[in-house]
C-alpha cells in the first residue's frame, strides 16, 4: 500500500465536508427546481420578506472542527476465535478522541461527517482495526466506521477512517464527540488530524 501524504489528507476531507455541506444546503432547492415549471415564481408571486434561508432549506446550524493534535491510541489483542476456540478477553474501551459544540437555531436533522487519519508507526507486520463510533449528547449515535490497517515489514502505513452518521436534533446547544477501537497486532495507532463536522437541515 502507498502512503497517502498527509497534505492529500487533508485536502480531501475537505472535498468531502464541501460535498456534503452542499448536498444538504442546497437540496430543498434542487427539489423545489425539480418540481415548479419554468418561470412560475416571480416578483408577482413573492411578498416581501416571504423568501428567508429556512424558506430556501439552507442549514439550520453547522460548525466543523479539525483537530491537528497527535492521539495515540492502544492497539489490543482481538478477540476472534483460534482453532474455533475464542479465547477469553475483555472488550477494549472505546478511547475518546475529538469532540465540539454546536448550535441548532430550529430542530431538525443533523448530519454528523468524521474523518480520521490512521498510521501504525511500527513496521514489521503489523495490523490494526480500527472502529470509530459518535455520541450526540451523551448518547451512541447509529453506525459504526472500521478500517484494518497493515504495515509493512519496511515502512509506517498511514490510511483513513471516514464516519458518517445522523439523528434528530432539538434547538439548542449540542455537544458531538467522536470515540476510537483499535485491536490486532499492533501495540498502538496514531491518529491525526482529527476532523469533525455536524450540519443541521429541516
Amino acid at each position: 500500500m502507498v502512503p497517502v501524504p498527509v497534505e492529500r489528507r487533508r485536502l480531501r476531507y475537505a472535498n468531502v465536508v464541501a460535498t456534503l455541506a452542499l448536498a444538504l444546503s442546497i437540496g430543498g432547492v434542487s427539489y423545489a427546481a425539480v418540481r415548479l415549471p419554468a418561470r412560475s415564481v416571480g416578483s408577482a408571486q413573492l411578498r416581501s420578506g416571504a423568501v428567508v434561508p429556512r424558506t430556501l432549506g439552507f442549514p439550520l446550524g453547522a460548525r466543523t472542527r479539525v483537530d491537528n493534535r497527535l492521539h495515540e491510541v492502544a492497539g489490543r489483542p482481538g478477540c476472534e476465535p483460534v482453532n474455533g476456540v475464542a479465547p477469553p478477553c475483555v472488550p477494549p474501551t472505546p478511547q475518546a478522541l475529538t469532540s465540539m459544540s454546536f448550535e441548532a437555531r430550529r430542530g431538525g436533522r443533523v448530519a454528523v461527517s468524521g474523518l480520521l487519519g490512521l498510521t501504525l508507526p511500527s513496521p514489521g507486520s503489523r495490523e490494526a482495526r480500527v472502529t470509530v463510533s459518535g455520541k450526540l449528547d451523551g448518547k451512541l449515535l447509529p453506525g459504526t466506521s472500521t478500517v484494518t490497517v497493515a504495515a509493512g515489514a519496511d515502512l509506517p502505513t498511514e490510511s483513513q477512517l471516514a464516519f458518517l452518521s445522523g439523528a434528530t436534533v432539538s434547538p439548542g446547544a449540542h455537544r458531538l464527540s467522536l470515540q476510537v477501537i483499535a485491536t490486532g497486532s499492533s501495540p498502538e495507532v496514531r491518529i491525526t488530524p482529527v476532523s469533525l463536522s455536524a450540519l443541521v437541515v429541516p
